[in-house]
């Protein structure tokens, strides 16, 4: 019985159970995998009061294992209050811009809001951060990946 043999271009098309004219050209782009989300809804300013009020109702806790690499505060979403963590969390969903974030070798993007009170917020699973915004922040309305995030 004869080994069965696949060409080195169909390899991967026949384990998927694609044929030939599923496989991109060579000259296509791959497209980015991940969630689509639509560019940051404009954060009206009483909306910006609102979310400022709110981060101010927050029981902040520096993150001391930071402190040197990445100075921010953190709040756990158990020590606030539901309402509240959820408001931030959807806020920064809605109005933020996806930017990249590197430490070392770590490369991740999220989701950064700017309220307009010297703070930068990001979400994490049952966490939401703040920093200091700095000179090294992108422009307001910059994004790294509209697409993903």
């Amino acid at each position: 019985m004869k080994p069965f043999s696949v060409p080195p271009d169909m390899g991967l098309c026949i384990i998927a159970g694609l044929g030939a004219e599923s496989r991109p050209s060579p000259k296509e782009a791959p497209v980015p995998r991940g969630r689509r989300r639509r560019a940051p809804a404009p954060m009206t300013p009483e909306r910006a009061a609102d979310v400022r009020a709110l981060c101010e109702r927050l029981p902040w806790t520096w993150a001391k294992t930071y402190a040197e690499r990445a100075p921010h505060w953190y709040v756990v979403r158990r020590t606030a209050t539901f309402d509240d963590f959820q408001r931030l969390a959807e806020a920064i969903k809605t109005h933020g811009e996806s930017w990249k974030f590197q430490l070392g070798a770590r490369v991740a993007y999220y989701r950064y809001l700017r309220p307009g009170d010297g703070f930068k917020y990001w979400h994490m699973d049952n966490l939401i951060n703040r920093a200091t915004v700095s000179d090294d922040d992108p422009p307001q309305g910059h994004v790294d990946q509209p697409n993903l995030l």
